[in-house]
């Protein structure tokens, strides 16, 4: 048979149609990842408020030393900081994971510049050696976001639990 054969178009229409479900797929995974880095940050940012809440304090935090409650404050937002990096690597991959589905399918006889752009995704590299596509750009930047608005309350928990008075409220 030869590659203009019936069977072989079939074959190729079948790999195009089972790229497009991965390349969806793909996109599905990376907005769970996104939908659960925000759920986990705002649970460890309500955590966080419970614990610094001002005033005397909640029937929660009566009999817990300060140093306690602040060294809690601390570990919430190393967690914060963990949660952000950790997420949001696993969405980019994601999402270079759907550029070589892409640079996959692109490449199928007859079907380049069909569905997607031609330049999106390259042929050749490792899915991870995927370059950034501006979706990928903006879960670093929010990721990034996160994870340094953590790394300010941990450097101003750091700073409270090392203070003269350790039993100030946030």
């Amino acid at each position: 048979m030869t590659d203009d054969s019936p069977r072989n178009e079939g074959d190729q229409t079948k790999i195009g149609r089972y790229l497009i479900d991965k390349i969806i797929h793909e996109d599905d995974l990376t907005q769970k990842w996104i939908e659960f880095l925000i759920a986990v940050e705002a649970g460890l940012g309500v955590a966080f408020g419970f614990l610094a809440r001002p005033g005397q304090g909640t029937p929660a935090q009566e009999g817990i030393p300060p140093l306690v409650l602040h060294g809690a404050l601390c570990l919430i937002a190393f967690l914060g900081i963990l949660a952000a990096l950790f997420l949001t690597k696993l969405a980019v991959e994601d999402q270079q994971w759907q550029g070589w589905y892409v640079a996959q399918f692109n490449a199928l006889p007859g079907f380049k510049g069909r569905v997607f752009p031609e330049d999106r995704g390259k042929l050749g590299v490792s899915p991870k050696g995927q370059p950034y596509g501006s979706f990928s750009r903006t879960i670093i930047w929010l990721g990034a976001t996160i994870g340094g608005a953590w790394l300010v309350v941990l450097i101003l928990s750091f700073s409270l639990l090392f203070s003269s008075n350790c039993s100030l409220r946030l």
